[in-house]
């Protein structure tokens, strides 16, 4: 039983060092580099009729490549582990969701292949770096978003009660003055105009105060706290960085023991 174990946990660590390792790392970017390819490909007609079979060949290859590429790291970093990283999820979520259109009949699902491409979220360190600021700063943003909400909502009631019968269809109610001011948001400047032309005082009292309030005020709070997520991510990942660098101290360590006692 014990050599069986200690061929097992050699075969563990072998693994570890071919999922950690640069080169494979790479090989995955190359095939989701290829994978993008080849969705765009199969868009295009022209190329469609003359290669598709050999597209939707590759195109099966490439999600069976990331099948097992699952599977590697999963039995790499075991069970309790693999499930513990969040962004093993997201591979999990995006990989299978490249067999709904085998299982299902409709022709529309093979929309669906284009989530592949968020893999790179995961595999290019910046883009993985903001989303899991955007993950930490989620509470500090929540209330974010519901106090721009609150300075909405108040300038939507005032948008209504100065321009309401001015221009019933941009701001006949409540709930269209919400919806045109956010327009405005955007910088929709054609509903100001035709505000400023029927009433100068209320444009005046609206709309800048408006863009100035809800716009420019959420984007500096939310450019703020992701900054301050960015920076917090940074430390977790350098703490994180760390603990896999003793880990693999520690499976040298045995692997040394284990050569020692042979």
């Amino acid at each position: 039983m014990r050599p069986e174990r200690n061929q097992g946990r050699l075969l563990v660590k072998r693994l570890v060092k071919v999922v950690d390792h640069p080169l494979f790392e790479r090989a995955i970017y190359g095939v989701i580099g290829v994978n993008v390819v080849v969705l765009f490909l199969q868009i295009v007609p022209s190329i469609v009729a003359e290669w598709g079979e050999w597209l939707h060949f590759a195109d099966r290859v490439i999600l069976w490549i990331f099948v097992v590429d699952i599977a590697l790291r999963l039995t790499a970093y075991g069970p309790r582990r693999f499930v513990g990283d969040g962004w093993n999820w997201f591979d999990v979520i995006i990989v299978g969701v490249g067999f709904v259109p085998a299982a299902g009949g409709s022709s529309g699902l093979r929309a669906l292949r284009a989530l592949r491409l968020f893999r790179l979220l995961r595999v290019v360190p910046e883009f993985r770096q903001i989303i899991e600021a955007i993950a930490l700063a989620l509470t500090q943003l929540r209330a974010v978003f519901a106090l721009c909400l609150f300075f909405h909502g108040v300038f939507a009631l005032m948008a209504t009660l100065a321009f309401q019968h001015h221009l019933p269809e941009q701001f006949g109610s409540y709930g269209r003055s919400m919806y045109t001011l956010f327009l405005i948001a955007t910088l929709n400047v054609d509903v100001m105009e035709m505000a400023w032309e029927k009433d100068h005082l209320g444009a005046w009292l609206v709309f800048p105060g408006f863009i100035l309030t809800v716009p420019v005020v959420l984007l500096a709070m939310v450019v703020g706290i992701l900054g301050n997520a960015l920076a917090a991510g940074r430390d977790d990942e350098l703490r994180e960085l760390r603990e896999h660098n003793r880990h693999l101290e520690g499976l040298l360590e045995e692997k040394t023991e284990s050569s020692v006692d042979s």
